[in-house]
């Protein structure tokens, strides 16, 4: 290592990075610690990099990995380190995690792969960094979410493709987003694939041609690859078949776009989850979709409660409104995004605004839906 192993190495509750490193560095550096760097990179955990340091540094992590090989007791720089470590730990209760790598091959796991993976994957249990919950205080999103769940069967070994169908503005994308946002992070690779059928220009000269620049587009997003290149649509498979994989395929609208996309389950590596968001129900059984959740309209209270959150930020409306609000819900037949337009456009208005605005607003949702 190049930092000082001076006791100001790691000065208490000053955070800066999430994690420091200690290793032998003919040992790992070009191999197995740059692969684990890249991996909690886009777990998005803050990798102090050894390089980058000056004398005069505070990097305070909240996780030590000590990373044990070989070479790791034949430096004195090292052994210096790792005492310092040990006494943080002792003193200021420093967290450690300890890796022996190429130590004994009988104990390691079969894949380097997934040692990194499960690795990245414990660091961030340890770091307590937790699921998004941006969507949490939703109506009805934790009956959405459990029933998706229940379909999405978590604990099992296979690749599932689960379908999830309803109108335009009922809550699909954002019941996909949350849970998305929610376990994305327990697999390999993941991608929220949004408006798909916008991204698919469907030309029917060509229709195969279509077929690649959506794949293309899905691998770029899937592999942070910019502007990747493909010849065949097989490529999908070639590259994903031995990862678990979590995606969202959002608003489908043809069939062709899920050939592109997730032709079959062979694709994808074992315990991957491919959720597929569409309006038009008949695509499930054209491509063998087994798996179906129908997004239903929320209930009056639910109705009057999305309305009173978007337009009073509140569960209910104020007195004098409810006679409004009631309206309101029964203009938008309940629909969701319906309730969000109408309340985000009246919020901050008077009684008196409400009654000269609501009959243009009215006719305006009726357009659009």
């Amino acid at each position: 290592m190049s930092a000082s192993a001076s006791s100001s190495l790691f000065p208490p509750r000053q955070w800066k990075h999430d994690v420091f490193p200690s290793f032998s560095g003919q040992d790992v550096r070009r191999n197995f610690l740059s692969h684990l760097l890249v991996e909690f990179n886009r777990k998005g955990i803050n990798t102090f990099v050894d390089d980058q340091i000056r004398r005069s540094d505070s990097i305070g992590p909240e996780l030590v990995l000590v990373i044990l090989t070989k070479n790791y007791a034949s430096s004195s720089w090292c052994l210096d380190e790792l005492l310092e470590i040990m006494e943080c730990r002792e003193t200021a209760g420093q967290s450690v995690m300890t890796i022996f790598y190429d130590m004994n091959p009988i104990h390691l796991m079969d894949s380097e792969a997934a040692m990194i993976f499960k690795i990245a994957t414990d660091v961030t249990n340890m770091l307590n960094f937790t699921p998004s919950r941006d969507f949490d205080h939703l109506v009805g999103m934790e009956a959405h979410v459990a029933k998706m769940s229940s379909l999405l069967c978590m604990e099992s070994n296979e690749v599932r493709v689960v379908g999830m169908w309803g109108p335009a503005g009922i809550g699909k994308t954002t019941i996909a987003r949350a849970l998305y946002n929610r376990v994305s992070s327990d697999f390999q690779l993941s991608v929220f694939m949004e408006n798909v059928k916008g991204s698919y220009s469907g030309n029917e000269l060509d229709s195969y041609s279509s077929k690649l620049r959506l794949q293309e587009q899905f691998l770029s997003k899937m592999l942070n690859l910019k502007d990747m290149r493909i010849n065949h649509l097989g490529v999908a498979a070639e590259r994903l078949n031995s990862r678990k994989v979590f995606i969202v395929l959002d608003d489908v609208d043809k069939l062709e776009q899920l050939e592109a996309l997730a032709n079959e389950p062979r694709w994808f590596g074992a315990g991957s989850r491919i959720i597929v968001t569409t309006e038009h129900k008949e695509l499930f059984k054209g491509h063998g979709v087994n798996y179906i959740y129908e997004v239903n309209f929320p209930s009056w209270d639910e109705a009057l409660q999305i309305f009173s959150q978007s337009a009073f930020k509140q569960d209910y409306p104020p007195e004098g409104f409810m006679e409004l609000a009631v309206d309101v819900t029964k203009v938008t037949n309940h629909l969701p995004l319906g309730l969000c337009v109408l309340g985000s456009s009246l919020r901050g208005k008077k009684k008196s605004g409400w009654t000269h605005e609501l009959p243009s607003l009215k006719a305006s949702l009726h357009g659009d839906i």
